[in-house]
């Protein structure tokens, strides 16, 4: 691949010149896509993980200042993108979850989305592995049967089971939460 000079890079892209967005892209591409792999699930994630951190690179190009090296600098916009990804995602997953739980805003407010996680923890392995693959990957009963070699009538119990001791542990942390406040 051609080499060209940081400087033409910025500049061109700083300009909002097609040509220099895809050299840039292009150049740094394999290296980004092998970050962006290690916190995506798959492929498909990779990529979208990737391009969304693409734009942001160029949205901030003009912050680049030439201290230190211009692959330093994207891997940093990028590795700053995938982290925002990813708080979103899991804060979405965490208000899916009190959603299915049943929970009012007022019984979930206190609690953040590490809370959740923590409260995950507390689940048997086995119900919180399976209302993971339901709930976090969005495996049906039938796919998680079979990845776990269960029946599917097991796969919905242990959903069921965790729901009920999520409930029962998060309305038991709002009223330590309450106490703790009066």
């Amino acid at each position: 691949m051609k080499q060209y000079k940081e400087i033409d890079l910025v500049n061109g892209c700083i300009r909002n010149e097609r040509i220099w967005q895809e050299r840039l892209y292009k150049l740094y591409f394999q290296k980004m896509y092998n970050v962006c792999c290690l916190y995506s699930i798959d492929d498909q994630e990779a990529m979208d993980m990737l391009n969304q951190g693409f734009l942001r690179v160029f949205q901030k190009i003009n912050q680049f200042s030439f201290q230190g090296s211009l692959e330093g600098w994207i891997k940093r916009v990028i590795t700053h993108k995938i982290l925002d990804l990813l708080k979103q995602k899991q804060k979405t997953k965490t208000t899916e979850i009190h959603a299915e739980l049943n929970l009012t805003a007022d019984q979930h407010s206190p609690l953040q989305h590490n809370d959740t996680n923590y409260f995950m923890t507390l689940l048997p392995p086995s119900s919180a592995n399976v209302f993971r693959l339901f709930f976090e990957e969005g495996y049906t009963h039938e796919e998680i049967a079979e990845l776990l070699n269960i029946s599917s009538g097991t796969s919905k119990w242990h959903v069921a089971n965790a729901k009920q001791l999520l409930r029962k542990l998060i309305e038991k942390e709002n009223e330590s939460i309450k106490d703790r406040i009066a």
